[in-house]
C-alpha cells in the first residue's frame, strides 16, 4: 500500500517553497488523492499518484534553475 498521507506531506511542504507557479500541480495532486480516497476509487488515486510523481519531477526542475541562476547571479556581482 501506497502511503498517500506521507505522499500529500511533502506535497504541501512543496506548496510552501517560493518556487514561481510551483503549487499548481502538488495542489491538484493533493484534491486528486483526496477525492479518491473520499470516492474509494482506485483509478482517482493513481491519477493523483501519477500527478504527485508530475510534480516533484516539475519542481525539482525549475528548483535546480532557479539556484543555477541565482548561483550565477551572485557570482556575477552587481553591475
Amino acid at each position: 500500500m501506497v502511503p498517500i498521507g506521507a505522499i500529500c506531506l511533502v506535497l504541501a511542504i512543496i506548496i510552501t517553497l517560493p518556487v514561481p507557479l510551483g503549487h499548481m500541480l502538488p495542489g491538484a495532486a493533493i484534491s486528486l488523492l483526496a477525492l479518491g480516497l473520499l470516492e474509494r476509487d482506485g483509478l482517482a488515486i493513481g491519477i493523483g499518484l501519477a500527478t504527485a510523481g508530475l510534480a516533484f519531477v516539475v519542481v525539482a526542475i525549475a528548483s535546480n534553475h532557479i539556484a543555477t541562476w541565482l548561483r550565477a547571479y551572485l557570482e556575477r556581482g552587481p553591475l
